[in-house]
């Protein structure tokens, strides 16, 4: 379905930088006028929103929420030439599990790229991740044969029975093709790619990244294989469709159709507005225009944007004289601040702002889903990893008998210089001391994506066995606060004098058990604690957690919550707290070297 291009040399970027009204309107245009019309002759097949250029896309297609709109995050950077990875961080395993229960064996995947006819994440990297999980779960299901035939074998032996061949599934009709778009991947990098698929089927297969083989193979029925969608010559887009319905009814495979927003044939030309806008003057066309909506988006998102686009981009009482960029960024201030008011407000249920991981009791959520009152009917101890709290939270006094708080103050992103890892070992004794109570325990930051996650990996890899379903270790129960303090003192603490009395009040811990928590004295009582009483072993001797055992927690946590995503900075604090102790010792030994 992809066209002939011409070269993305033809299309430079124009002197004069886009304006935020070219952005919001170009995004509607490709939405309005492509996107819209392509996902309503098929509203039954799932749409995916690759994060984060997609999402605006995306969103303002669906207008509403009748269609939903699911996450997904295939980086662009993996799919680079001479990178084509397979990521073991995000292997969006929940894209599989959508697809193989949707009735159609298909989804939408949509993304946009400022810079090429298709971005790199669905010409390249989504077909490695396509092919990589098609030859695993080839290689699974022959294992799982093989240790079938085994066990059957040896049941046959036991009755007397001769033993029956094994029936292998290699010769099935598997499909492990590496399928690129053509006209965008050329010949030669074709063949380079397909020299490393095979080494990143070995890497994954080695890391233990997939918890739950048996699951994937009883999931996956048909091999995944990816389709294209470019956005372009207008005149042929019932072409497009025609084609896209051929390949939704295909029966052979799990069809993942990556849909290319932009239309880079359009790039620098002035249009008009698209006509369910109440918008008339014209704009300069944008291509990919969401990428970095950091640097121009004024805080506004792609949920906000599709509920107030109208109102932003209307030209009501804005004649020509009016600036008309510095309008619209009036009215994005006015909305962006309405729409965070309104998720801090009474109304609304905070039972969609939080998701259980397995059967441990513990809960990962945004900040609505620790406001006060309505977050103590649901949960017995919060631990809030932000800096900011509820009005309601501050004092002892305002917090329902038998609950408890503890706040961690830990700053959003690159503003955390080492917060997260000062008070970890705080979080992971608070969190587990009222799991072990058989409390139902809250881990909240403000999205529920990064800060909290990276507090519930560290949780998840110390009090479970990384494996699928999770469920807390037998020993769990006798990580009580009794039991922490004659550890840390040698008997039991209540009252001593401390440091931290604010952050500590309302927690069910005392002052002096705080003090001992906060920095790295904390973290190494607290692992070695943990170490003694779940009768933990150290990886080689050295350390209760590597990169390779949180990154294989970081998935089971995502089988649970889908939108858990820490950031690279935030699993590398989790590395550090985890493995800092081996750093010391390496360090003390080339030292006295």
């Amino acid at each position: 379905m992809a066209q002939q291009h011409p070269p993305h040399s033809a299309f430079v970027k124009t002197a004069a930088s886009p304006t935020s009204r070219d952005r919001f309107l170009s995004i509607r245009y490709d939405a309005d006028r492509f996107l819209r019309l392509l996902l309503n002759s098929q509203l039954d097949v799932p749409l995916f929103a690759n994060e984060r250029a997609g999402s605006w896309y995306a969103h303002a297609a669906s207008l509403s929420s009748v269609q939903r709109v699911r996450s997904c995050y295939f980086k662009s950077t993996d799919g680079h030439c001479g990178t084509w990875n397979f990521s073991l961080k995000r292997l969006n395993l929940h894209v599989v599990d959508v697809l193989a229960s949707s009735p159609s064996g298909a989804c939408f995947l949509v993304d946009a790229s400022a810079r090429k006819i298709m971005p790199d994440s669905i010409s390249r990297t989504i077909p490695m991740w396509a092919c990589v999980l098609n030859r695993i779960v080839f290689r699974y299901r022959n294992e799982m044969a093989a240790v079938a035939s085994e066990a059957a074998s040896a049941a046959d032996e036991e009755e007397g029975v001769a033993p029956k061949g094994r029936e292998d599934v290699e010769g099935e009709d598997w499909d492990m093709e590496l399928h690129l778009p053509p006209h965008v991947v050329g010949e030669e990098e074709r063949k380079a790619m397909i020299s490393v698929v095979e080494e990143r089927v070995r890497s994954l297969y080695d890391s233990g990244a997939v918890v739950n083989p048996a699951r994937l193979v009883a999931t996956m029925r048909l091999p995944l294989r990816p389709f294209w969608v470019v956005h372009g010559d207008e005149e042929r887009l019932g072409d497009r469709v025609v084609n896209m319905n051929k390949i939704l009814r295909r029966e052979d495979c799990l069809a993942v159709v990556c849909i290319s927003c932009s239309n880079f044939g359009l790039a620098r030309q002035q249009i008009s507005p698209p006509e369910s806008l109440s918008a008339t003057q014209p704009f300069q066309y944008v291509p990919g225009a969401s990428d970095d909506h950091e640097l121009w988006s004024r805080g506004l998102d792609p949920i906000v944007f599709r509920d107030n686009a109208d109102k932003i981009l209307c030209e009501d009482n804005a004649g020509l004289e009016i600036n008309l960029d510095d309008v619209i960024k009036a009215r994005i201030d006015k909305a962006v601040a309405a729409a965070a008011s309104h998720r801090d407000g009474e109304d609304g249920s905070s039972s969609r702002c939080y998701d259980p991981i397995g059967g441990t009791g513990i809960f990962v959520g945004t900040r609505r889903s620790g406001r006060p009152p309505l977050c103590w009917t649901m949960f017995d101890a919060i631990l809030n990893v932000t800096n900011v709290e509820y009005d309601d939270m501050t004092t002892a006094a305002t917090i329902p008998r038998n609950k408890f708080y503890l706040q961690m103050p830990v700053a959003e992103g690159k503003r955390d210089r080492n917060d997260l890892e000062r008070y970890m070992a705080a979080g992971l004794a608070f969190v587990s001391i009222h799991v072990s109570a058989g409390r139902r325990v809250l881990v909240h930051c403000a999205q529920g994506r990064d800060r909290s996650v990276a507090v519930v990996i560290a949780c998840i890899v110390t009090l479970c066995e990384l494996q699928d379903p999770l469920i807390l270790r037998p020993k769990v129960k006798d990580l009580t606060y009794v039991n922490l303090c004659q550890f840390m003192f040698g008997k039991y603490q209540d009252d001593l004098d401390g440091e931290n009395k604010e952050m500590c009040s309302q927690s069910g811990l005392s002052e002096a058990l705080m003090t001992k928590l906060v920095g790295r004295p904390g973290r190494k009582l607290v692992l070695e604690w943990m170490e003694k009483s779940l009768g933990l072993q150290r990886i080689n001797d050295e350390c209760l957690a590597n990169k390779e055992t949180l990154r294989i927690a970081l998935h089971l946590v995502v089988q649970h919550r889908e939108v858990a995503s820490p950031t690279r900075s935030t699993m590398q604090k989790l590395n550090r707290f985890f493995m800092s102790e081996v750093h010391e010792l390496l360090e003390n030994k080339v030292n006295l070297g």
